[in-house]
């Protein structure tokens, strides 16, 4: 199962993913072909991947505000007066 982000969450049983896809709540990514699942009406093969149409277990953001992050975001220019400036590495004994 991916997310609308097409990031991986989990696995779902055939049942679930079918019942998902049919409240379309999902849609369909690949099935397989082999296993069909099979009613008095209907033939479904059983879905393999399916990936829901809203996020779901969005994945935290990793990165940290800090001023190198800063920094970097913004290319190392001013946002003010788009002029490039050099950042100290070293730090300073006082």
């Amino acid at each position: 199962m991916l997310n609308a982000g097409y990031v991986p969450i989990g696995i779902r049983s055939v049942k679930d993913a079918l019942i998902l896809i049919i409240l379309e709540k999902a849609q369909l990514i690949k099935d397989d072909k082999n296993f069909l699942i099979r009613s008095e009406k209907l033939k479904f093969t059983a879905p393999r991947i399916i990936l829901l149409r809203d996020y779901y277990r969005v994945p935290p953001r990793k990165d940290r505000v800090s001023r190198e992050n800063i920094f970097q975001r913004d290319n190392y220019h001013c946002v003010y007066c788009e002029k490039n400036f050099q950042v100290q590495s070293s730090l300073s004994t006082t």
